[in-house]
């Protein structure tokens, strides 16, 4: 669990604190763990797509375009496009979120990888070079997801007002040592804010 190679600015960041797990990882969203978000994303841009796909091909071969409307049937074409800006529009509508839907997927999919390291005081997370770390005082609430290994941490932090509160939610993909890491965290969030868990 801690024989983990770590960058050399991740340990200057880190000092001399007591490490208590490293955890390195090649996706913060790989595949097999959110393998429903693909899908979903999948569906969400080839559902429109085709749609627009069965009405533009025969458009471009001159062939005419039938639209169910209530209980009609409506034809379009060059010369008559107007049965079509409805299903066309609402389609382009649905394309471009679903578009965008698969890029930020595909983006989580193959973003670069990292660290977590927990120590006695904080859990940093390190990706691209930057670190971030939080207080385990932030930590609100954890779970340990066994089927998809992950562990789930919300840390909460003040906004720059100082009054209002912002919750942010970390994932920690564990390939090994669940439990043990899923125990740790529990234990130095009991131990810096004991209302919690």
């Amino acid at each position: 669990m801690n024989s983990v190679e770590m960058p050399e600015r991740l340990k200057h960041i880190i000092g001399y604190e007591k490490i208590d797990f490293i955890i390195s990882f090649k996706s913060e969203f790989p595949f097999k763990s959110f393998y429903i978000l693909y899908i979903v994303a999948f569906i969400f841009f080839a559902l429109p797509f085709g749609l627009v796909l069965s009405i533009i091909i025969p458009l471009f071969k001159g062939e005419n375009v039938e639209i169910s409307s209530k209980n009609s049937i409506e034809i379009g074409n060059w010369n008559n496009l107007e049965p079509l800006i409805i299903p066309l529009s609402v389609s382009s509508v649905f394309l471009v979120i679903g578009c965008a839907f698969v890029t930020w997927a595909l983006l989580k999919l193959f973003k670069s990888g990292g660290y977590y390291v927990g120590t006695e005081n904080a859990l940093f997370h390190f990706t691209n070079g930057k670190a971030k770390s939080f207080s385990w005082k932030q930590f609100t609430d954890m779970m340990v997801d066994i089927k998809s290994k992950n562990i789930y941490l919300n840390a909460r932090s003040l906004k720059n007002d100082n009054q209002n509160y912002t919750t942010r939610n970390i994932i920690i993909p564990v390939e090994g040592n669940l439990a043990e890491v899923g125990k740790i965290c529990r234990q130095r969030i009991k131990e810096n804010n004991p209302t919690q868990i």
